[in-house]
């Protein structure tokens, strides 16, 4: 693989070292990928995705859809795949982040989830929170309040902060078959604030200032579980 000269630049020696030394990186890479590296395959398809051996920026969600800023989302994906299916957390969460917004394939929620179970057995606490979310929002299985419980619990219990934040809530609203428990929302809010959710930070806040039932009574209506989750 060789990288296209930029046009319009004078390559003197200094520049034209650089860039064989860049050339022969790059080819170490795809040579490490192809011979079943795990982290090679992932780099190189995160150098699909960003144009770069060593990106300074993780991609957002507006890069990937700006196919200007790619050479091809299309092969970023396919390289994170090889990694994911030998259990790389990062590569499994791109191709979750793949399957869900549609970076480089369509859309499906079914088989996003089917990535986010690979991350679940990891007992990784973002794809346990994940899973949650899903049976929150009926996103690739039945919607589920008890499930979404349950997960946003497991992952909740190793600091996750949005899944505490989702525990303290539900806690302030009875949701998934737990009891409405003052004690337990102002605990898992407050956590999650500590761990750095900027939402939990607001509401703990609001707590300290207006009180635990005023904030319950004017932030948090009783609405549907589903329009709740919809709507955090």
């Amino acid at each position: 693989m060789v990288f296209p000269k930029t046009k319009g630049v004078v390559m003197n020696k200094k520049t034209k070292t650089k860039q064989d030394s860049d050339e022969q990186a790059l080819n170490d890479l795809k040579s490490r990928a192809e011979n079943g590296d795990p982290q090679a395959q992932f780099d190189f398809g995160m150098y699909y995705a960003t144009a770069s051996l060593n990106p300074t920026f993780t991609p957002t969600f507006e890069t990937m859809r700006r196919t200007e800023t790619c050479i091809s989302m299309k092969k970023a994906l396919e390289w994170w795949l090889k990694s994911a299916e030998q259990g790389h957390t990062r590569a499994l969460q791109w191709v979750i982040n793949c399957y869900k917004f549609g970076f480089g394939v369509c859309q499906d929620e079914k088989e996003m989830v089917k990535w986010i179970q690979k991350l679940v057995d990891q007992g990784d606490p973002n794809g346990l929170l994940q899973m949650g979310n899903c049976y929150a929002c009926g996103s690739g299985v039945p919607m589920d309040e008890a499930q979404a419980i349950k997960w946003w619990r497991k992952a909740a219990k190793q600091g996750q902060p949005s899944a505490e934040f989702s525990l303290g809530e539900a806690y302030i609203k009875g949701y998934g078959g737990v009891k409405e428990n003052k004690e337990k929302a102002i605990k898992w809010i407050k956590s999650s604030a500590e761990h750095g959710n900027k939402s939990a930070q607001e509401i703990y806040g609001k707590i300290e200032k207006w009180g635990f039932e005023n904030v319950k009574k004017y932030l948090y209506p009783k609405i549907p579980f589903h329009t709740w989750r919809r709507h955090t």
